[in-house]
């Protein structure tokens, strides 16, 4: 497995009628921030202006970093977060956090930013309709760092991940700090014994923990979730995500403690059908006013993360979750379920062996777009992509500037942003770029791709089967390549069942047969849930049926397709719902089966 040594840069394929057009932004490697148009022509660049990562507001100022702190004392820490108007000029700036004083360095005050920042207006740093962030005035949310030691967790010196408000003044008017809320982040006993061991220790500054690496910060937003009623999710709260321990929570901003979280166990019949998250990037919610507002979009990355029970990959428990390619998950906070979904399987990409096609074990985000599609930065690779809700991908960027330091084109993160954002250009021409035939393509000198100069047929040679059990490795098949499990049928509203005598109870038993991969199920499972029709199912012993694990047993009841909604009795079918279903069409049929 490999990436080839040749392969083109730039804009690689571009289809305008189903592409979401704008100007993309990225801080290019070692370079400086970079905005390109859809045919990737670098319209703006804003050279040494460090991006960690870089934004634009509208009317065309840009935030990003001046420097970065002495390696050798900080990790990560950026000395300033600053806000650049269209010509260059240095408009706004913070960076009175922490007093620094580093060796053979002036003493001076550092911002110790990192990773993320959010300015009033817009919860998460990219455009959504209606949410645009305050270009003069208003308060900004950012990600910083500070060192300490907490017996509770290491022995060592942390370096500990606070969230700071700051007013248009530069005072810090709010703060949290992760370390005070360890107890609340369910480390099991042998996820705590490697964390104490070893908390993630980089050389910096004499040695320090990185023990969690919170690499995104953002509010919530205005949301459908709040508005009906569940206050885990007011819009001031805000979410962040881990790195180093594969933990997504959601702080409430009043009293700092945690009230939503997936993580750090994804083995709980809970998080399961979700499947591992592992040292993820960039979770955050669908902005209000986007395709899909109030789910949460996370870059799984993969790679290896997190603390636990030793294993052959992590002989001292660190870093003991590992998994060689990466998923975009977008989930439904209150349900679980995968809503969508892009990763090898949705690529086409053959699995096991080319799963690393779609693999970037750092950095890295995405963004849902006004139209529905959503724009992938697959970030170690320099690769920055945009899908439709049907995994196409109509418009490529893989970015042309390498690093000196680091032989890479890596891009930490890539926003879109309308043309209009940017009145001092003119909107550019969009031209098509139609995906060439790497079949066919040949560099200059080559041989031009064409039929054999000689063939010789051999007598008796069978043709090649139509197989994937070719390959050394086991692959999975057609229905989970296309179909990942979508939702999770919670065993205290419906029970699940595996065996016929598990039906011959002396009730009416409701019967669920479906499979979690299915989206149609999860479509029954969720009217089930309609308040219309819980008085009338809760007249049955509820029961859940996995047609994927027991079709022998689906079979025996006569299921033909999926969902199938039956009433039991004495271990036979003796009801069945109508085949077109909605509240009305299944109450009424529960209410006739249960008179």
């Amino acid at each position: 497995m490999g990436h080839p040594s040749i392969f083109p840069t730039g804009a690689t394929l571009y289809d305008p009628a189903r592409a979401w057009s704008g100007y993309t932004l990225f801080q290019a490697t070692e370079h400086g921030a970079v905005l390109v148009d859809m045919n990737g022509a670098v319209v703006r660049e804003w050279p040494e202006l460090h991006g960690f990562p870089n934004k634009i507001l509208p009317g065309g100022a840009i935030l990003g970093h001046s420097g970065e702190r002495d390696p050798r004392y900080g990790m990560q820490d950026m000395l300033d977060l600053i806000q650049v108007d269209w010509e260059g000029n240095v408009t706004w700036s913070f960076d009175r956090y922490e007093n620094v004083s580093d060796p053979g360095n002036e003493t001076r005050w550092m911002a110790r930013a990192h990773h993320d920042y959010q300015r009033a207006g817009n919860p998460v740093g990219y455009y959504a309709p209606g949410l645009e962030p305050q270009v003069e005035g208003g308060n900004t949310l950012i990600l910083a760092h500070t060192n300490l030691v907490n017996e509770a967790i290491s022995d060592k010196v942390l370096l500990d991940d606070t969230i700071i408000e700051v007013d248009w003044e530069g005072n810090v008017v709010w703060e949290w700090r992760c370390s005070d809320h360890f107890e609340e982040l369910g480390f099991d006993d042998a996820a705590r014994t490697a964390l104490y061991n070893n908390p993630n220790m980089r050389a910096s500054g004499g040695g320090m923990g990185d023990w969690m690496h919170i690499n995104s910060m953002s509010t919530l937003g205005p949301n459908r979730w709040y508005d009906a009623g569940d206050s885990r999710f007011h819009p001031d709260n805000i979410i962040w995500d881990a790195r180093e321990s594969n933990i997504i929570a959601i702080i409430d901003k009043q009293t700092g403690y945690i009230v939503w979280q997936l993580g750090p166990d994804y083995s709980t019949p809970a998080l399961k059908h979700i499947g591992w998250i592992i040292g993820q990037h960039h979770a955050h919610m669908i902005p209000q006013g986007l395709p899909g507002a109030g789910n949460i979009l996370i870059f799984d990355n993969g790679g290896w993360a997190g603390y636990g029970a030793p294993n052959p990959a992590s002989a001292d428990g660190v870093k003991n979750a590992w998994r060689d390619y990466s998923r975009i998950l977008e989930i439904n906070p209150v349900t679980l379920d995968i809503e969508w979904r892009y990763s090898p399987y949705e690529a086409d990409l053959p699995q096991p062996t080319d799963s690393y096609r779609f693999y970037s074990p750092y950095i890295s985000n995405m963004q849902r777009l006004e139209n529905g599609n959503t724009l992938i930065n697959e970030g170690s690779n320099g690769r920055i992509f945009e899908v439709t809700r049907n995994h196409e991908i109509v418009w490529e960027y893989v970015s042309p500037f390498w690093g000196k330091t680091l032989n890479n084109n890596m891009v930490y993160r890539a926003y879109r942003i309308p043309y209009g954002w940017i009145p001092q250009l003119p909107q550019p021409r969009e031209t098509p770029i139609v995906p060439v035939d790497v079949r066919t393509l040949r560099q200059p000198g080559a041989a031009a791709a064409g039929p054999a100069q000689s063939v010789v047929r051999v007598a008796g040679v069978k043709p090649y089967s139509k197989s994937a059990d070719a390959l050394c490795l086991a692959t999975d098949n057609d229905t989970l390549r296309r179909s990942p499990k979508l939702f999770r049928v919670a065993e205290s509203a419906f029970k699940t069942v595996s065996a016929s005598s598990e039906l011959e109870g002396n009730g009416p038993i409701l019967l669920f047969v479906g499979a979690e991969r299915c989206v149609h199920c999860r479509r029954l499972w969720q009217l089930l849930a309609n308040e219309k029709l819980i008085p009338l199912t809760a007249r049955f012993d509820t029961r859940y049926l996995d047609a994927d694990l027991n079709t022998e047993l689906a079979g025996q009841l006569g299921v033909r397709g999926l969902p199938t909604l039956l009433v039991i009795g004495h271990g036979q079918a003796v009801s069945r719902a109508p085949a077109l279903q909605s509240v009305e069409s299944v109450g009424e049929w529960l209410s006739g089966v249960s008179e």
